[in-house]
């Protein structure tokens, strides 16, 4: 293609030089070693481009080429965009994530005899909202530095699992040839974590057109935004799914109502559902998930639950119940779960951009339930 251009430059009798400050005038940036490389002509003749090259650069006062050009895929992101557009009008949230599926999506509809496997790049994603003025609105609460007396609580934490793991007597001829961390079996390495459930997700971020003054976002229930409840998710480390989700609704924890049991017809088979009046994990929901759904998984072997300090997971019950079960119990120290709990720096963001995606979009649709389940 440089070449082309040179001899187009040549037979049009016009300058190298002049045709490169036309350039840098229409805003587009072209190097001139580039050229250099790719050219039939000698370094005395190309050298006054580089020199005006230098000078150009000075005049637009930059000291580094900015990459312009026109989008690839013109019909994708025009169908995006529309697509933008109408999930904005509506009121919806719009997050990363919404982007990249959708635009997979409209790919696969638009071009769907393309051998190109269409993939979504940070900087494609940043031309993207600039060419047609998107940005993120609302600032975002600022991010809090690792404190550095974290460091040896965080040290302590992964020796005392380190200790844990160390092969007992009698025990390395059983786990000879198994995937295993010491003496635990990655199938009786587990974390458990909850989240908040919220009924809408209205707050945080939205992506929106430039120079719009009110971003607003639809609700569906006057007060839904204050109301939650709270989803307790269980993974394993070989990554296989053995515990159904545990979801907490506020309401009395035995009511026998001919309302809770018509609703109980309706729970969808994939989660377990459990009441008590202020919606989150108490100990009675630890031991009903310890007893009743992770230890009938579990088998005789030893097992290591990762866990945060939460009251409810370290109450005398709960102890006696992990004791008599063979299970060691890390508790995650305060203030390092987005560091250290499995589920908070790698789950628990992608299920929640998914969650919000389906709330907004008014739920029923299982398409993404076979990513986690």
């Amino acid at each position: 293609m440089v070449e082309a251009e040179n001899l187009r430059f040549r037979r049009s009798g016009i300058d190298l030089v002049s045709s490169m400050r036309i350039r840098y005038q229409n805003g587009e940036r072209y190097s001139a070693k580039l050229l250099l490389q790719n050219s039939v002509l000698d370094l005395q003749q190309i050298l006054p481009l580089i020199q005006e090259e230098a000078t150009l650069l000075q005049a637009c006062g930059k000291t580094q080429r900015i990459r312009r050009g026109a989008a690839r895929w013109k019909e994708l992101e025009k169908a995006l965009v529309v697509a933008f557009a109408e999930r904005r009008r509506a009121g919806h949230i719009v997050r990363r994530g919404w982007f990249e599926r959708t635009a997979k999506r409209l790919f696969e509809e638009i071009y769907p005899d393309s051998f190109v496997k269409f993939r979504i790049s940070q900087g494609w994603f940043n031309r993207f909202l600039s060419r047609n003025k998107i940005t993120l609105r609302i600032v975002t609460n600022e991010a809090q530095e690792t404190p550095a007396e974290c460091f040896t609580i965080i040290l302590n934490f992964l020796c005392f699992n380190r200790r844990n793991s160390q092969l007992r007597d009698g025990s390395e001829d059983i786990l000879l040839g198994v995937l295993s961390v010491g003496r635990y079996l990655l199938s009786n390495i587990i974390n458990m974590n909850q989240t908040p459930l919220p009924w809408e997700y209205l707050e945080g971020r939205t992506y929106e057109f430039k120079g719009n003054q009110t971003v607003w976002a639809k609700s569906r229930k006057s007060g839904w935004g204050k109301r939650q409840a709270t989803i307790q998710l269980t993974i394993f480390a070989d990554g296989i799914a053995r515990v159904k989700p545990l979801m907490i609704f506020c309401g009395e924890s035995k009511s026998k109502s001919a309302a809770r049991k018509r609703e109980a017809r309706r729970y969808d088979p994939r989660v377990v559902v459990r009441f008590n009046k202020k919606a989150y994990a108490n100990t009675d929901i630890i031991l009903f998930w310890l007893q009743d759904l992770l230890l009938p998984v579990l088998g005789t072997r030893p097992t290591l639950l990762v866990m945060d300090l939460f009251r409810s997971h370290r109450s005398d019950p709960v102890r006696v119940c992990l004791k008599d079960n063979d299970i060691s119990l890390s508790l995650v120290p305060g203030g390092c779960t987005g560091l250290l709990l499995p589920l908070d720096v790698s789950v628990n963001r992608p299920f929640n951009d998914i969650l919000k995606d389906e709330i907004c979009n008014g739920g029923g649709s299982p398409r993404y339930s076979s990513e986690f389940w």
